[in-house]
């Protein structure tokens, strides 16, 4: 919750280190990507580098007034050369171009919320609240950044998604439920 990343040892299963987030309240989510750490915390990624120097940082300012919206997590998409962020109280995926992060590329509207994201095969898996509370799972096409298909799902919002073997989507829920998925 205060941007501390702690990086363990796989093999021994102990602490190596602790990088300590700048100025941060809340880190959502975070991916290794070309050798850097990236991190979704508060309104911004921050990439760093393995001693925790911030390599760099992208903001976006999107509410009228000049202010930022939460982002709630994000993926990098390599052979795309993209990064997509989410931003739950916005229904919105923002994507940017990796040769260029100082303003997104595309903007995408949400029919529903979403907490989580998946890539799989050229589709982005995004999984949410439905208006009426329920779970629900959004399929983007990566291709053209367009809504395929939306899934209902049972047990509340989905907050937790893993993808099998490019062939299944596992979903969770704050409830416990799980359902598995056929990717098409």
């Amino acid at each position: 919750m205060d941007g501390t990343v702690v990086v363990w040892d796989p093999v021994t299963m102990e602490s190596c280190s602790q990088l300590q987030l700048q100025q941060c309240c809340y880190l959502s989510a975070i991916s290794l990507h070309q050798r850097n750490l990236w991190c979704c915390a508060d309104q911004s990624l921050v990439m760093l580098s393995w001693d925790g120097q911030q390599l760099q940082k992208v903001t976006h300012d999107l509410t009228p007034d000049g202010g930022s919206v939460p982002w709630s997590h994000f993926l990098i998409l390599p052979q795309r050369e993209e990064v997509w962020v989410l931003s739950t109280p916005r229904c919105s995926l923002y994507v940017w171009s990796m040769c260029c992060l100082s303003a997104p590329a595309g903007v995408m509207s949400l029919p529903s919320s979403g907490h989580c994201m998946v890539h799989v095969k050229e589709q982005v898996w995004v999984g949410g609240a439905a208006p009426d509370g329920g779970g629900r799972i959004q399929v983007v096409s990566a291709a053209d950044r367009s809504l395929v298909k939306e899934l209902e799902a049972s047990g509340g919002p989905v907050t937790t998604l893993c993808c099998a073997h490019d062939r299944y989507m596992l979903s969770a829920s704050a409830t416990g439920q799980a359902s598995i998925w056929s990717v098409d």
